[in-house]
């Protein structure tokens, strides 16, 4: 089980500083107003301008010159559904949670390394002073306090607490990210919404042997095991994937 998740037994580690986490994962919304803030030739513009599949489907987000932005989720080569904004996205393989407004699903499908532009942007802007990646043992505590529970809301995870493979009977055509916030009955003992399921979460590592990043949180595309607040996944800084999101953190010195 230890070589499955990299989880080593719980055990105490010291935080060096304060730190300020989101509530909430990045958003698309989040995502396009730094897009319509940077030039229109910005190369972060066409980030998700192609679907780059994965197991469980792709995304992309392109500008239409009369349509503004539109938000497609591929579920596979053949199986896409595209909404702009304004309108609803429908998840056609579902009966509960089928319209969203795809703004408020989390971010997905941008590197680690295509976020350094978001975050000097949040931090340049004032937005938010010194805007970077979670680290790992931050998120963790975030996610799960100090009681050692295994999820951010106690020791099980039923399937409709968050959005993991089972929540929608692992149809294919249900596959996919929720709007964030959808599921109050797995909130962290700090008040963060969808520190399990919903997309994994990119944090920076803390150790070298994971290299630059390290995901957490488990996504809707994973069951309720890669959901616990303990388990690690050596993640891609250069990786595009549909599954992954993010959470930014700042550091915080009360004075």
């Amino acid at each position: 089980m230890r070589r499955f998740t990299y989880s080593p037994p719980i055990h105490r580690s010291c935080l060096n500083e304060g730190y300020l986490i989101g509530r909430r994962e990045v958003t698309f919304g989040d995502w396009l107003t730094y897009l319509d803030d940077l030039p229109p030739d910005a190369p972060a513009r066409k980030i998700l301008e192609q679907p780059r599949f994965v197991d469980g489907g792709a995304v992309s987000l392109r500008k239409h010159p009369d349509d503004g932005w539109l938000f497609s989720f591929h579920h596979s080569d053949e199986e896409s559904r595209t909404a702009k904004v304004g309108e609803d996205f429908v998840y056609t393989g579902r009966t509960r949670r089928n319209t969203a407004d795809w703004r408020r699903f989390p971010l997905s499908g941008v590197s680690a390394q295509d976020l350094d532009g978001y975050f000097y942007w949040l931090d340049r802007t004032k937005r938010l002073p010194g805007a970077r990646l979670c680290g790992q043992y931050e998120w963790e505590y975030a996610a799960r306090g100090a009681d050692g529970r295994r999820y951010p809301h106690g020791n099980q995870l039923r399937p409709d607490d968050a959005n993991v493979d089972a929540t929608y009977g692992r149809q294919p055509t249900a596959y996919g990210p929720d709007m964030v916030g959808s599921y109050p009955d797995s909130v962290s003992p700090f008040g963060l919404e969808d520190m399990a399921g919903n997309a994994y979460e990119l944090t920076r590592a803390a150790t070298p042997e994971f290299g630059r990043v390290v995901l957490r949180g488990g996504g809707w595309y994973y069951d309720v095991f890669l959901a616990a607040s303990g388990d690690l996944s050596a993640g891609d800084p250069t990786a595009r994937d549909a599954r992954n999101g993010v959470r930014v953190c700042a550091s915080f010195s009360p004075r």
